[in-house]
Parts: structure tokens; C-alpha cells; sequence
């Protein structure tokens, strides 16, 4: 097995390596882009069917505590410092005053483009956190309500698309932004500019993305909880079932901000806090899961502070105000590299001592550290390329559930190693116990046989005493059943006929013996001759009852009487004796005709009862097979 996927993990890490890679490249051109200039983009050269999509960055105007509509820029002449774009305002200083997140202004980019029938499209990613945006003199686009104040703000995050047909060559671009909620504010991501159908087709490549990820990760909820509820002991599929709805929930939330699409109407202020609480609840998750597959290695103390450290932090986000974020999100991301620091390790350990899944666990790990990276350098303008961290936690999610099937796959593997061992020594069980059966009823049958030649000799012997011709009759008779004994009583099954017969030549026997004091009465149902049955299960019956039943009764009886009814056969033996109590011989009779009953009827009913009228009545019940 360990063989087998060896090969397949380092093909899965060079295919996700390289995907990583060229999606990292992707939009990146040996020819810069242009960038705004003092408020102003110059795209008059540029070409939007061979470079595709271009984003407005770069340095727009910036007025600072007003909200300026296109038409007040036709009066005066306003003075506008400069900002680049995408940034926050936080931290800029206007005059002589460094700014927070509170406030609000007015963005302004004039952009000149080649002169064009073609009609192009604008995608406006969420301000932080409303805004308004015209084209020329005509309002495209907005977010919330803007004001001047907390109490006439309205946040709302969702991204636009719009399409426009430029009335001449130069657009004016007016972004009305204002922010009262959030810690930061400010235009954060980038104005996407390009022809209508490259705009459309990135927005439909974007929410794609993220339905396909929502989908991806609550199929995996949906299945690990299966395992789960399967399973109860296998915590892992359950806390990889809760991190999978985790990500799902933070994808709904984020991105595309499909919720907002769902419930136009969600609070601000709630979807911010979910937003905070799935990123401080990836840490324990994840830890909680790497633990449960490596309890052997990873430090429990660890994993108890972690859930104890992002349990405050998950709690503080909930019921603090939504700006304290900003100043849990900086400790929260320090402890989040140095424990996934630690998890690392404790992967490599893992790898090194062969554990189950380890390295296809290994793999996924790094490959969402490397887009992190990324998306980190990418985020601050360091290196080239596009934000990869949703396809690197995809392959995570994916490297983790190939992890855990491994596990499940070998867990499955053992079971049916151990069932059919297990079904093995079951049938060898079966056999020894058969075997054993066989022999205990060998040596109950063989006990008969003494038994009833010792009671016979010693009726002859009292007859030779008492009237020699008659003891010559009963040895006679004896033959004749020892003829039965030897040649038929060693099968293990006969016919009831046989037995029959043997028990009647037994009552003929000893009606030699008591000639004026025993009498008897046989009723067989003809349709019980070839029924077969043990021997010696009737006979010991009768002897019990001649012997501590009805002798020295001056007027013995016994009746037996058979019956067949539906496969079930019924034997009664009723005498007139004085009873029996539980020190009689009947227990030992009784017990060694019951064993033998039952290794070939199981259902098998062997009674004897006392009678109210003095006399023991016992039944014998079975059914045929």
C-alpha cells in the first residue's frame, strides 16, 4: 500500500507546485501597465483586445471631508491632495493631522481612452464600507448610503459590474466613499476597466469560483459528517466536516459576497463578525484535526492552549465592537504563523515515522503556506501575479480528506482482514464444537448400554431363584434385544419403528418378571415408523418408571401413546407409580435423553411431571426436520 502511494503523493505535489505557479504568472506581462498620474490614466495607446483587462490604479485625486458630485467640479477650483490607489486612508496626514479609519471623501481619475464604438464594462469591488460612483455625470454604481456621520452611513459590501458607451474619449470617473463602521477606510481592492465581455466573463469566472468552492466544501461537510455518524470514535471526520463548513461559510461571506446577493438586507455589523470568527476559528480546527491524527506526537498541552486562546478570541469578536478586529487580527496572525510553524513540524515527524497520510497531509500544508505567500507579497506590492490563497486552501481541504480516506482506506482494509479471520476461526470453532458433540454423544449412548445389561442380569438372576423356566424365556428375550443393541443402538439415528419395537420386547421382558402386577398399553401413530430419531430414548423412560415408578405396586400400569401433528412428534409416557422427587434416578435419565434429544432436535421439550392422582406423566416433544 505505502508503495503505491508514494508515487501519487509526489505527483500530486509537482502537479499542485506547478499549478501554483502559473497561476502565480498569470497577468503578468513583461510590459508594465499604466498607472494614473497626478488623477489622471492615460489609455489612449492602449489596446483592450490584446492586453485584456486593466485596473485603475495608481494616483487619483483626493478631497479629504467632502462629498463632491460630478457637477460641483464645474464651480470652483478645489484643491485635492493625491492618493494611490488601492489603499486606505488610514494613516495619511492632511493638514498636519494623520488620519484614521472614520471620515469621509471624494476620489476623482480622469481617464483618457482610444476612441471606440465598443461598449466596456467596469467592475467596482466593495469600498470600505459605502459609496457612490458616477461616469461622467451619470451614476453607475453604490454601496449603502453615504453621509458625513455615523448616523447617516450605511455599510454594505457587495461588488458591481456595469457596462458603459463613452460619449467621447475621456471618462470622469467621481467615487463618493465614507466609512463610520470599519477600521479601515477606503478604496482596498482595485476598479477593474475593459471591454463588456472580458468584464463580464471575470465575473463570471469569480462567482464560479466561488460556488464551485461552496460546493466542493459542503459536499466534503456533508460527507466526513456521514463517516462520523458511522463512526462515533473517529473524531477527525467530524472536525474536518466542521472546518470544511467553516471555509464554506467564509467563502459565502467573502469573495463574491453571495450572501449579500441572498439576503440584500444582512446586518452590516453580523456578516462582519462572521467574517472574523471563521478566519479565528481555521487555527483550532485545524489543530484539533492534525492532533487527532497524530496524538502520538503533537503536544496536547499545545492543542489545549490553542482552542483556550482562539475560544477568547472567537467570543471577543463576537460581542466586541467590529474596529477591535483590527487589533485582534495582528496577535491572532502572529499566533497563527508560529503554530502552523509548529504543525509543520509535527507533519515532518509524521513523514519521517510513516504515519497514514502524512505526507499527502505534508503536501496540502505547504501548498496553502506558498499561497498564502503569495497573496501576502501579491497584497503588498512586491511581486507580480494574482491572489491563489482560495486554490491553495482547496487543495489543503482536498490533501486532508485524501489524508483521512487514506486512514479510513486501511482501517476498512484491516476490518475485512479481521472478518474474515474472525469467519475463519468461526468455522474451525464450528467444527471442534461439532467434533466435540459428536464424541460427548458417542459416550452418552455407550453409558446406555451398561446400564441396561446390568438391570437385565439382575431380573435373570431374581428369576433363577424364583422359576427357572421362566429365567430361560427371559434370557431368550434378552438376546433378542441385545441383537437390537449391538447391531442397530451404535447409529447414530434410527427408525422409530425400531425403537419402538425395542421398547415393547423390553415390556414383554419384564412382564416375565411381573407377570400378575405389571401391565401395559402402546398407541403408535403409524405415520412414525421411518421418522428418524436417536436410540435408546424411549426404553430408559419405561425402566425408570418399572423401577422407581410403579414396582411393588400390586397393579402397575403404564400407557404410551405417540402423536404426529404438523412435523411436530409428541411421546407421552403416563404410569401409575407413587411419583418421583428430585433425589430419584430420573435426573440422570433424564439429562442423558435430553442431551442426546437436543444435539439433533435443538428445540427438542423433555418433561416429567407428577400427577395429581399418584403417577408420573412425561412428554417427549420434537419436530422433524
Amino acid at each position: 500500500m505505502e508503495s503505491d502511494i508514494k508515487p501519487t503523493i509526489t505527483s500530486a505535489f509537482a502537479l499542485c507546485i506547478s499549478l501554483l505557479l502559473i497561476s502565480s504568472v498569470m497577468g503578468c506581462s513583461s510590459e508594465k501597465r499604466p498607472l494614473a498620474k497626478n488623477g489622471i490614466l492615460d489609455l489612449s495607446d492602449y489596446n483592450f483586445k490584446e492586453k485584456g483587462v486593466i485596473k485603475l490604479n495608481g494616483q487619483w485625486k483626493f478631497y479629504w471631508k467632502q462629498l463632491l458630485s460630478p457637477e460641483d467640479f464645474n464651480k470652483d477650483h478645489i484643491k485635492a491632495e493625491l492618493i494611490t490607489m488601492p489603499s486606505r486612508w488610514n494613516g495619511m496626514v492632511i493638514d498636519g493631522k494623520r488620519l484614521s479609519g472614520d471620515g469621509y471623501a471624494t476620489f476623482t481619475l480622469e481617464t483618457k481612452l482610444k476612441k471606440t464604438a465598443t461598449p466596456l464594462g467596469i467592475k467596482v469591488p466593495e469600498m470600505s464600507s459605502a459609496y457612490r460612483l458616477w461616469i461622467d455625470d451619470t451614476l453607475y454604481a453604490w454601496n449603502g448610503t453615504v453621509g458625513n456621520d455615523k448616523e447617516t452611513v450605511k455599510p454594505q459590501f457587495l461588488p458591481r459590474i456595469f457596462t458603459l458607451k463613452p460619449k467621447n474619449e475621456t471618462l470622469k470617473i467621481t467615487l463618493q466613499i465614507a466609512n463610520f463602521h470599519d477600521y479601515d477606510g477606503g478604496a482596498l481592492h482595485s476598479i477593474k476597466l475593459g471591454l463588456q465581455e472580458q468584464i463580464q466573463r471575470i465575473n463570471y469566472l469569480d462567482i464560479t469560483s466561488n460556488v464551485f468552492m461552496l460546493g466542493v466544501l459542503l459536499i466534503m461537510s456533508i460527507y466526513h459528517l456521514s463517516l462520523f455518524l458511522l463512526r462515533r470514535d473517529q473524531y477527525s471526520a467530524l472536525i474536518f466536516c466542521l472546518f470544511c463548513l467553516v471555509i464554506a461559510l467564509r467563502t459565502f461571506l467573502m469573495g463574491e459576497r453571495m450572501i449579500v446577493f441572498l439576503i440584500p438586507d444582512i446586518n452590516w455589523e453580523l456578516a462582519a463578525r462572521l467574517e472574523h470568527i471563521t478566519l479565528y476559528a481555521i487555527l483550532p480546527l485545524t489543530t484539533l484535526f492534525t492532533w487527532c491524527l497524530y496524538q502520538k506526537i503533537m503536544s496536547k498541552n499545545f492543542v489545549r492552549s490553542i482552542v483556550i486562546i482562539c475560544g477568547v478570541i472567537i467570543v471577543a469578536a463576537a460581542f466586541l465592537p467590529v474596529k477591535t478586529n483590527a487589533y485582534i487580527v495582528v496577535p491572532y496572525q502572529i499566533l497563527l504563523l508560529l503554530s502552523s510553524i509548529y504543525i509543520l513540524i509535527v507533519l515532518i515527524m509524521a513523514v519521517v515515522r510513516k504515519s497514514e497520510g502524512a505526507a499527502v497531509l505534508l503536501t496540502g500544508i505547504v501548498i496553502l503556506y506558498l499561497s498564502g505567500i503569495n497573496d501576502i507579497l501579491f497584497d503588498r506590492g512586491i511581486i507580480p501575479g494574482n491572489f491563489i490563497l482560495p486554490y491553495g486552501f482547496l487543495i489543503f481541504i482536498l490533501s486532508q480528506a485524501f489524508a483521512l480516506s487514506i486512514r479510513f482506506s486501511k482501517a476498512y482494509n484491516r476490518a475485512e482482514a479481521l472478518s474474515i479471520e474472525l469467519n475463519d476461526l468461526n468455522m474451525l470453532q464450528e467444527r471442534l464444537l461439532k467434533k466435540y458433540e459428536e464424541s460427548r454423544f458417542n459416550n452418552l449412548q455407550k453409558r446406555m448400554y451398561p446400564h441396561f445389561l446390568f438391570n437385565a442380569l439382575h431380573t435373570i438372576h431374581s428369576l433363577m431363584k424364583r422359576n427357572p423356566e421362566k429365567s430361560e424365556e427371559a434370557i431368550i428375550s434378552l438376546s433378542e434385544m441385545y441383537h437390537f443393541l449391538l447391531g442397530k443402538s451404535f447409529n447414530s439415528l434410527i427408525s422409530f419403528e425400531d425403537e419402538w419395537n425395542f421398547t415393547k420386547n423390553y415390556l414383554e421382558f419384564k412382564k416375565i418378571e411381573f407377570p400378575d402386577t405389571l401391565h401395559y398399553e402402546m398407541i403408535k401413530d403409524e405415520n412414525l415408523d421411518f421418522i428418524k430419531v436417536p436410540p435408546l430414548i424411549l426404553q430408559p423412560v419405561v425402566e425408570n418408571s418399572l423401577k422407581h415408578g410403579i414396582a411393588g405396586n400390586k397393579m402397575g400400569f403404564i400407557k404410551i401413546e405417540t402423536s404426529y401433528d404438523d412435523k411436530q412428534i409428541t411421546i407421552i409416557v403416563d404410569d401409575n407409580g407413587r411419583g418421583y422427587s428430585h433425589n430419584d434416578l430420573y435426573s440422570g435419565t433424564l439429562g442423558n435423553i435430553k442431551d442426546r434429544l437436543r444435539f439433533y432436535f435443538p428445540d427438542s421439550s423433555f418433561e416429567m411431571n407428577n400427577k395429581k392422582d399418584n403417577g408420573v406423566k412425561t412428554s417427549i416433544v420434537f419436530e422433524t426436520q
